[in-house]
């Protein structure tokens, strides 16, 4: 059996591929902080590290960086083909737009999904 430790499932023995699915499982990602977890220490992602940092064009690419980290553990299903960060200064608003194709080459298409990160 393969090491999966996140992970919807269709039936017992195939993964589910609905975009929907997979939007919910990209957010719960991010949103969840590296170590918060109990049972799973290193699910998540480390956003919760820039939150307070200033939004400038280095803390684009940090976030960026770290969307691409936590998706390629955690996030089997997919191929994060690009992330592409906004900032709202004056609501200190990060809004990631992540675009992804399907690991089953089968699913020859791309999909889009947006992620708000307040500061």
């Amino acid at each position: 059996m393969p090491d999966i430790y996140y992970a919807d499932y269709n039936t017992a023995d195939s993964l589910d591929y609905n975009v929907e699915a997979i939007n919910h499982a990209i957010k719960n990602i991010l949103n969840t902080a590296e170590g918060t977890l109990p049972g799973k220490p290193d699910f998540g992602s480390r956003l919760n590290q820039v939150v307070f940092s200033q939004l400038d064009y280095i803390t684009v690419e940090v976030i960026k960086r770290l969307i691409q980290e936590a998706l390629f553990k955690w996030e089997k299903r997919i191929i994060v083909e690009n992330v592409d960060v906004q900032t709202v200064p004056e609501y200190n608003k990060v809004i990631a737009q992540i675009t992804y194709s399907f690991v089953n080459k089968a699913l020859n298409t791309t999909a889009t999904t947006s992620i708000v990160l307040e500061q």
